[in-house]
């Protein structure tokens, strides 16, 4: 059984190593080991402990596929591509493949005269890392989130409004962001038939992967130092004035924020979102299977009879889930149904 620290509290590098190989091994892995894996480095900790707990997988697994590090410079500092080639070239001696991306501001502006610059430099970065990882046939990306970036992104969706779903914070895994109508990026570039009908579809694109999703901030930073990896940090990390991330940040590192907006009331918060998520999405799957759907691909409206009274009011009755319309919307999402008419049979 994994221990935690007697001294700190904090799980060891060797518990951290334990943990990380064997969620390497279950999200990558199944894609194939000789498909390469992709890592979004920035220099910081979170993101060069993926780094170097990566490096050593590979290091000590003649089957793992090739690392390639991704480095974006965001050209919002002068020395922003100093610092990146100085990244790369820690990269370079754990045998990873570096690759620094320049992000281009043509089509969003100059970014000293943006008012969300955090939402502009996001898409922008998740466009060049998908076409990045596209260009090289990685089908797998590593982000270095972690726990506490979990009760932060809560936080900011409660400040915008958010609710239901929306409070589940980070997912593990998912289809890269920002990039719907990417081919080869986004949910695309390898075609595929459904069954008799022989309609042709295609899968495929980046996942983003989060194997550090479980470990604190201050774990991630107690490795690194242990191990003896180094990590850069950025200046404009610490001005809380800048993003609204920075400054939930700043809030919730001083302990400032009322009990139940602080870390562990967030991550309770995000908990139960995400089980009356998976509720949603059981109920969904279920009636999918039971109702008999007629889509036309005309117009891109499924029509659903529900024939039995009973799925309906059983579905009314489920708690997480206020309406049969609710239940069905994952559903709807993944098809990318545009509307549905449901004719209720008595």
């Amino acid at each position: 059984m994994l221990k935690q620290s007697a001294k700190s509290g904090l799980r060891t590098p060797a518990i951290i190593k334990e943990l990380f190989d064997a969620k390497f091994r279950s999200s990558c892995m199944n894609r194939g080991p000789k498909s390469p894996i992709g890592l979004a480095i920035s220099g910081g900790v979170d993101s060069m402990a993926l780094a170097s707990l990566s490096a050593r997988f590979a290091g000590e697994n003649d089957w793992s596929p090739e690392l390639f590090g991704f480095i974006v410079d965001h050209k919002m500092r002068p020395e922003s591509t100093e610092e990146a080639l100085h990244v790369a070239d820690e990269l370079a001696k754990i045998n990873i493949n570096p690759r620094i991306l320049t992000l281009d501001w043509t089509s969003a502006g100059d970014p000293s005269k943006l008012d969300h610059i955090e939402s502009a430099a996001r898409r922008l970065r998740y466009q060049a890392l998908g076409r990045a990882c596209r260009d090289l046939s990685i089908r797998s990306l590593l982000v270095a989130h972690h726990i506490d970036d979990v009760a932060e992104t809560v936080l900011i969706r409660l400040i915008h409004s958010f609710y239901g779903s929306g409070l589940r914070g980070i997912l593990s895994e998912r289809q890269i962001p920002e990039c719907e109508g990417f081919y080869g990026v986004h949910e695309s570039g390898r075609p595929c038939a459904h069954g008799e009908s022989h309609m042709q579809t295609e899968a495929g694109g980046v996942r983003l992967l989060r194997p550090l999703l479980a470990l604190q901030k201050a774990e991630l930073l107690n490795y690194c130092r242990e191990v003896g990896v180094s990590w850069f940090e950025d200046p404009t990390n610490r001005d809380p004035t800048l993003t609204t991330r920075n400054t939930v940040r700043f809030l919730q590192k001083r302990e400032l924020l009322p009990v139940a907006l602080r870390t562990p009331r967030l991550l309770m918060l995000a908990k139960r979102a995400t089980e009356a998520e998976a509720t949603a999405e059981t109920l969904a799957t279920e009636m999918f299977r039971k109702v008999p759907i007629r889509l036309d691909l005309s117009t891109g409206r499924a029509t659903c009879k529900i024939r039995s009274s009973g799925l309906l009011e059983n579905s009314l009755s489920t708690k997480e889930v206020n309406s049969v319309e609710t239940c069905l919307r994952s559903w709807c999402s993944k098809f990318h149904i545009l509307s549905i008419v449901f004719k209720q049979h008595v």
